[in-house]
């Protein structure tokens, strides 16, 4: 009884070893992965712009310091369009309120496409002329291979001529 109690803590040992190991093998298979979606950190990318790890670390830098106003205009954006998809929902529709809430809707989303465009702009002041040039080409062909949560659709309803 003794022995086999040893044996199953030995595996349950070994087990909680291995696995995070594992895991950890997984994530530096990652950093090579094409999948990458941050264009700095993509060893092809790097590569065929011949970044050096200055303007690495400057760019991630970048992202950095403005990643948490990009979450949050973000967030406010889907937050506002929430709200006019509410007001839309109602049966006593308030033409004035949805009017407020479509131009509270479009400012957040040109908060958001504002910020976006800074950080890019920035980025884009660490490369040399080739660099952006090259990466412009990139981006334009950039294949996005990660697989995105399907939505739901709903059936298409026929229009009435084609009921027939």
């Amino acid at each position: 009884m003794k022995r086999s109690v040893k044996i199953v803590c030995v595996v349950c040992v070994i087990l909680l070893l291995i696995v995070p190991m594992a895991h950890g093998a997984k994530k530096k298979k990652r950093q090579d992965d094409p999948q990458i979606r941050k264009w700095w950190e993509r060893p092809a990318v790097v590569k065929q712009l011949e970044l050096t790890d200055e303007q690495r670390a400057k760019v991630r830098e970048i992202y950095n310091e403005r990643y948490n106003q990009i979450v949050e205009d973000r967030w406010n954006y889907r937050q506002q369009k929430s709200q006019l998809e509410d007001l839309l929902r109602k049966t006593d529709l308030d033409e004035d309120r949805i009017k407020t809430q479509t131009d509270q809707v479009q400012a957040a989303r040109a908060a958001l496409e504002k910020t976006l465009t800074e950080m890019q702009t920035a980025m884009m002041g660490e490369l040399s002329p080739s660099q952006r040039d090259k990466l412009l080409t990139i981006l334009k062909y950039w294949k996005d291979d990660k697989p995105r949560k399907a939505k739901k659709k709903e059936p298409k309803m026929k229009k009435s001529w084609q009921l027939r």
